[in-house]
């Protein structure tokens, strides 16, 4: 494989993690997506700036990459929504 499909890490805190962690779900229904989401939330030792996913057919039928890209992407919009609905912080 030639070395271009690969994309650098960057890290974004001192334990090497990537920005922009993706969990991809497939086979499950979705009242189980929701209990898997719910109990991942619900532990705070684990990372929480993470998007979870399901397959898709269309998902399916896209490279790996392709799909994470798209899914880091509508999560990095998604904060810069949520941070701009924020209540602004009265300062001190």
């Amino acid at each position: 494989m030639s070395k271009s499909l690969y994309r650098a890490i960057r890290p974004d805190d001192h334990s090497g993690e990537e920005e922009g962690k993706v969990i991809i779900l497939h086979g499950f229904s979705p009242a189980q997506i929701q209990a898997v989401v719910a109990a991942y939330r619900e532990r705070s030792d684990l990372p929480q700036d993470v998007a979870f996913a399901i397959v898709t057919p269309r998902s399916a039928r896209r490279r790996l990459g392709e799909v994470v890209r798209e899914l880091q992407e509508d999560a990095r919009a998604h904060r810069a929504r949520k941070r701009q609905n924020a209540p602004e912080q009265p300062s001190s």
